[in-house]
This record gives C-alpha cells, sequence and structure tokens, in this order.
C-alpha cells in the first residue's frame, strides 16, 4: 500500500511541479511585456516574488482579486498544500502498519 501510495504522490508531485514551471514561465512573459528584458530576467531568478507582484500588478489594474493569474496562482498553491497534507497523512499512516 505504502509503495502505491508513494508512486501516486511521486506522480502528482511531477505534474505539479511541471505546472509550476509553465506558471513561472506564464509569469515571466508577462513581467517582460510590461517591464522589459532586465526585469524579465529578475522575475526568471526570483519566481516567488515575481509572482506575487504580478497577483498585486493584475488585482491593481483589474481592481478586482478574482483575477485570472490570482486564481490560478491560489488554486496552485492550495493543491500542492492539499498533495502534502493527504499524501503526508497517507503515507505516515500506511508506514504504522
Amino acid at each position: 500500500m505504502a509503495a502505491v501510495l508513494t508512486g501516486i504522490s511521486g506522480i502528482g508531485k511531477g505534474i505539479l511541479w511541471i505546472v509550476g514551471g509553465l506558471i513561472h514561465l506564464w509569469t515571466i512573459y508577462i513581467v517582460y511585456t510590461i517591464h522589459g528584458v532586465f526585469m524579465g530576467i529578475v522575475a526568471f531568478f526570483f519566481p516567488v516574488v515575481s509572482q506575487v507582484y504580478v497577483m498585486y500588478i493584475s488585482t491593481v489594474i483589474s481592481e478586482t482579486f478574482l483575477t485570472t493569474y490570482n486564481v490560478i496562482i491560489l488554486g496552485y498553491v492550495g493543491t500542492g498544500i492539499i498533495m502534502n497534507i493527504v499524501f503526508g497523512l497517507a503515507l505516515s499512516k500506511a508506514d504504522s502498519y
């Protein structure tokens, strides 16, 4: 049972990693189109800071928090937290049997 949960957890984390990379590329593109090449390079090296910045900018520009970008980021973070909690608890219980 633990081996199956470990495999599912690994696949889920791999998918989450790929989605995170795509979100980061999208973030770099947004920063590049707004601020140019230099800030695009800075965004490349500071992913979390740049994503928080783009969330702030998209909220200010649209005057609402529920923009597509913000919802995707919050969904990504929420999915990561839920996956870690669920698989962490499941694996800890599977190891205790």
